[in-house]
């Protein structure tokens, strides 16, 4: 994973792992958008919203650490990583296309302004925060934001590559 010493750096990451995605997907079709099989059954509809859901917990870590963390508002410890993948597919399968990038676009833009506001020194100092490991919010925050789409993408270039064999 590309490192993530400054807040430029992070904010240039996240932009390019969008640019790229939406570049990647730009001229697909909504049946190519929504064919199952991406990962697993998913599609690469359904790989977005997964992106978003998880992209959501990095803007809601960056909210804690500027306006302090909420209990109740912290969706993500309920269930498995892959309970919560699991219910978020349920959520987001029968969403139109359209809302599905429509959240991911409003998404990236919540994230870059929530990164602008977040002081430089509480993405770097990994005992501010107080979460197992040595692990930084500018960490965490790429690992859920621009890493993942990392993570996923030679899936996304495993279909987009069949797509262009067709």
């Amino acid at each position: 994973m590309t490192e993530t010493t400054s807040k430029d750096v992070l904010l240039n990451n996240l932009r390019t792992a969008h640019t790229r995605l939406y570049t990647a997907i730009d001229e697909l079709t909504e049946n190519q958008m929504t064919l199952p099989g991406v990962v697993g059954e998913w599609s690469i509809k359904d790989l977005i919203a997964h992106f978003t859901y998880w992209e959501h917990r990095a803007a809601f870590l960056i909210e804690s650490a500027i306006d302090g963390y909420r209990e109740e508002a912290d969706i993500w410890k309920i269930g498995s990583v892959d309970d919560q993948n699991a219910r978020n597919f349920d959520d987001n399968k029968t969403r139109p296309l359209t809302d599905v990038l429509a959240d991911s676009h409003a998404m990236l833009e919540t994230l870059l302004s929530l990164i602008e506001r977040l002081p430089e020194q509480h993405l770097v100092d990994p005992s501010r925060f107080g979460w197992p490991g040595d692990e930084t919010l500018g960490e965490r925050i790429a690992g859920e934001t621009f890493g993942h789409i990392e993570e996923h993408w030679p899936d996304l270039q495993s279909r987009l590559t069949r797509r262009t064999r067709r």
